[in-house]
């Protein structure tokens, strides 16, 4: 999907992102009890993932792992309004998935794979003839 079709619609997020907190709750790496004493120790300015490991909550693995949930959840969005605005179809951007979580487990299981330059640019980033103009 061309980043200047993406532009031309303006502001594709249809609401907020869900919070790093809840996100932990749901997949049990922090309990409620935890969750309200980093509410509460959070400075002024500081992350909820700083401030849960700044308390022992969580590791940095885990707030990675937060990360990429959420990464996942804005990508699934951008992708639903994408197919809903016609500027790719479903199709399209199951073939363009497809592809691109080929390249993920490729570099996972070959360690060599960046000297190769073959898997240096995941297919979803690769530039894509405008069949939609």
């Amino acid at each position: 999907m061309p980043a200047r079709r993406v532009a031309e619609y303006g502001h594709w997020q249809p609401g907020s992102r869900e919070r790093f907190g809840s996100i932990a709750l749901r997949h049990g790496m922090l309990t409620v009890d935890k969750v309200d004493q980093v509410l509460q120790e959070k400075r002024r300015l500081e992350r909820f993932g700083e401030t849960a490991v700044r308390l022992g909550h969580l590791s940095d693995d885990d707030v990675t792992r937060v990360l990429m949930i959420q990464s996942l959840q804005d990508l699934s969005d951008v992708a639903g309004w994408a197919v809903a605005h016609r500027i790719i179809t479903g199709d399209e951007l199951v073939k363009t998935m497809a592809e691109f979580w080929a390249w993920v487990e490729a570099r996972k299981t070959n360690p060599w794979a960046r000297e190769l330059g073959a898997l240096h640019d995941p297919p979803a980033l690769r530039p894509v003839a405008e069949s939609h103009a």
